[in-house]
């Protein structure tokens, strides 16, 4: 009898070892549930409102991008208008110079840029250039063909540079000639020209003030700032209500949706439990009927 009860109650340990792993898989698949489905939940809310922030927030960019593209018209309109004089004026000078030089029959190289820059230069730029065109001409220039064509010798650098100052020396000369021979032609030429960058420096001066003026009002940007005021709004409504949607789903709808989920495990976690503490009261009972079986034995040895 004592041998068939301690096979029995081997048995139930083997059964409770198996109930308490299918209720440790209850409870794990009832918490894998319950973070899963709330998770969804918490998207799908919080989601239903990103779309309508994304929509607003497109709304938002386009009215943006319309504004920008008025006031950079307007931008344009404001400094063509207080520009108009002064490109006009450039306009008639730069026809006089050509007329100058023409009407006195002067080659209309002697009214290029490079040329004055060479001859009669004025002001910081032409200075350079002239500057670095000799540095160009005479120094590096020479180096180059040198280096290209593969000449050792000394004397190679002596012919180099000979040509060199022949022709570029010559060309100097000779731009210096056509100055002195139409010298009053090239003062007045030079007056139109120190005019006309005159000019362009007030022109690119108002072009620098109004690009940098903040004040819009000029540009009747009103309906565009009107629009953009009211969806900045709206998308500040959505939001306070996503913001107020999300602590409610924590605050309430979280414990109705773990609850219905536990209720729908309740049953099989109870049942299994249930089996559990059977199993417990059967154990000890035959723990303790072993336990009597073996004072028995005890006993009767002892006789």
């Amino acid at each position: 009898m004592a041998e068939q009860d301690q096979e029995r109650l081997t048995a139930l340990q083997t059964e409770r070892e198996q109930l308490e792993k299918r209720l440790l898989t209850l409870k794990r698949d009832r918490s894998r549930e319950t973070d899963r489905v709330l998770k969804e939940k918490r998207e799908a809310l919080s989601g239903s409102y990103d779309k309508r922030l994304r929509g607003l927030d497109a709304e938002i960019r386009r009215i943006s991008d319309q504004r920008s593209r008025a006031r950079d018209q307007g931008v344009k309109a404001r400094i063509a208008g207080q520009t108009e004089g002064l490109s006009g004026e450039n306009k008639k000078l730069k026809k006089d110079l050509v007329n100058l030089f023409r009407d006195n029959h002067v080659p209309a190289i002697c009214r290029s840029g490079p040329f004055y820059a060479w001859t009669m230069p004025r002001g910081l730029w032409e200075i350079l250039f002239s500057l670095l065109s000799f540095v160009l001409l005479f120094g590096i220039l020479p180096l180059v063909i040198h280096e290209l064509l593969g000449l050792n010798a000394f004397w190679h650098w002596i012919i180099l540079y000979l040509l060199d100052i022949l022709i570029f020396g010559g060309l100097y000369i000779l731009c210096n000639n056509l100055k002195l021979r139409y010298l009053s032609v090239m003062q007045k030429g030079r007056g139109i020209r120190n005019q006309i960058r005159e000019n362009e420096k007030r022109i690119r001066r108002i072009r620098r003030e109004i690009r940098r003026d903040r004040d819009d009002a000029v540009y009747e940007l009103g309906a565009f700032d009107d629009e953009l005021a009211k969806k900045t709004g709206d998308r500040e409504q959505i939001q306070r209500e996503r913001q107020e949607a999300l602590e409610q789903f924590d605050a309430v709808t979280r414990t109705v949706l773990s609850d219905e989920i536990a209720m729908k495990y309740e049953k099989d976690i109870t049942a299994v439990s249930g089996q559990l503490s059977d199993i417990d009261r059967q154990r000890k009972e035959l723990e303790e009927k072993i336990k009597d079986y073996g004072k028995i034995t005890d006993n009767q040895g002892n006789l």
